[in-house]
């Protein structure tokens, strides 16, 4: 047994510990994705609460729709820093 594996005790710690380390190093990621999911959901929700399009309910369709924008922009967002990451962490190999 050497002393990597005294510190990190059972396997079932050891991958609990490599998870956290992971959600630490990538904390704002994981914030990201989080603000994206909430957003679009937020936004299905209106627009599903809203009902079918009348005059009445033309400016929920519209906010439902701009927070969805809002989402996928974020997720485009996101989507272009994990591959520019991804690139970085193949090249520094």
């Amino acid at each position: 047994m050497s002393v990597d594996d005294a510190e990190w005790g059972t396997e079932q710690s050891r991958e609990r510990s490599r998870l956290r380390i992971l959600l630490d190093q990538y904390q704002a990621l994981v914030y990201t994705f989080g603000a994206t999911v909430v957003l679009a959901t937020i936004g299905a929700v209106i627009d599903v609460a809203a009902g079918p399009m009348t005059d009445s309910t033309k400016l929920a369709h519209q906010i439902s729709g701009l927070i969805g924008a809002t989402a996928v922009v974020l997720g485009m967002c996101l989507l272009l820093i994990i591959a520019l990451w991804s690139i970085l962490v193949v090249t520094s190999r």
